[in-house]
């Protein structure tokens, strides 16, 4: 790995371009400064690309030639992800916590990788702010949910005049949906589902228990909510972070396993049956490397009780690598990347080693 590597374990937003075989990192320097780095799978380079970028002067001209030098937007608990709009890629973060106010925020900014300007978006004030909260876009309508101490989802979709329609302010979750912060959520059945997956029960329990009761569909069409509670098999425990990515598993590891590519969504909508992998950490102590676990979430449309969860049992062997492997774990191409850093325990300063498991 090669380039100038991101620095460690700092306030981090990870994006993963399936086309480009590229991976976005949005994280903090020293000086407090946001930076963006890219990251070429296939040259295993980084790149850091901060000083390409600038603001829009205008809010809510996407279209608009006047540049300002400008620092790039906090990610302190914003929301985020990355999607395609009008053939760009665009990163999309709402919400976040203002330290100088010491308060959440409804700001919403679009970061266009491609052109590398970014601009901010008006949000009318009926919209609640949110920290820590999670969110999908699919097609042309973004999907908010949760974050500290809101049990709800907002909509707002991108029209032709490259704007938003909030067409749902703030809907509470139904009663018997609990699902903490800050959780997580992905796109399943080709966009017509969305997983949610729980978080922290509150702020002084910081860990996550999985369990069917936890694990909840979301009908972008209906919107309503449907709970796992058959769901079978064991479940992650004392949990403090994970990512989520999607695949189509008949089965997993060495078998007939493959990553869902972009143009592969519409096709999956038909099918009954898809899985969700998932990579876990656990707390560690002290003077221990950072090293995760890999779960499968297999979930099933037309037969619920047959959903299940296995572990891959892979934790033992990631050991053997003697690296610290924090976050930031992707699949791209059949492959599961995890980053991770070779400096000795307690002193990690870069991510300048990726760690990659072939499904």
């Amino acid at each position: 790995m090669t380039g100038a590597c991101p620095e460690y374990q700092r306030p981090c937003g990870r994006f993963v371009d399936d086309k480009t075989q590229e991976i976005i990192f949005y994280w903090q320097n020293d000086d407090g400064v946001y930076q963006i780095s890219i990251y070429d799978i296939s040259r295993r380079r980084w790149v850091n690309k901060t000083k390409n970028f600038k603001k829009i002067a205008m809010p809510n001209s996407p279209l608009s030639e006047e540049l300002v030098r400008e620092p790039l937007p906090d990610h302190n608990g914003s929301a985020g992800t990355l999607c395609r709009l009008s053939g760009r890629r665009v990163i999309l973060l709402y919400g976040g916590f203002n330290e100088r106010e010491d308060a959440p925020t409804r700001n919403f900014y679009m970061i266009d990788i491609d052109r590398s300007r970014w601009w901010k978006v008006d949000v009318p004030g009926h919209i609640p702010p949110r920290v820590d909260a999670t969110m999908v876009f699919i097609k042309d309508t973004l999907y908010i949910f949760g974050g500290r101490r809101q049990e709800s989802y907002s909509m707002a979709q991108f029209n032709s005049e490259h704007a938003w329609d909030w067409i749902v302010t703030r809907e509470p979750y139904p009663a018997h949906i609990v699902l903490g912060y800050p959780g997580d959520s992905i796109s399943v059945f080709g966009g017509d589902k969305i997983l949610l997956l729980p978080g922290y029960p509150n702020e002084k329990i910081q860990e996550v228990n999985y369990s069917p009761s936890k694990t909840v569909l979301f009908d972008t069409k209906k919107r309503s909510f449907q709970v796992y509670g058959d769901m079978g098999g064991k479940f992650p425990t004392k949990i403090i972070g994970c990512d989520i990515f999607l695949a189509k598993s008949q089965h997993f590891l060495g078998q007939e396993t493959w990553r869902v590519k972009v143009e592969d969504q519409e096709v999956l909508g038909q099918d009954a049956n898809c899985s969700v992998i998932l990579v876990a950490w656990k707390s560690t102590f002290e003077g221990r490397r950072d090293v995760p676990e890999v779960w499968l979430f297999n979930l099933s449309l037309s037969q619920p009780s047959t959903s299940n969860t296995c572990c891959a049992g892979l934790r033992e062997e990631l050991k053997e690598e003697d690296v610290s492997l924090l976050t930031c774990a992707v699949v791209v191409d059949d492959r599961v990347i995890i980053f991770g850093s070779t400096d000795e325990v307690d002193e990690e300063k870069k991510f300048d080693v990726c760690v990659e498991l072939k499904l």
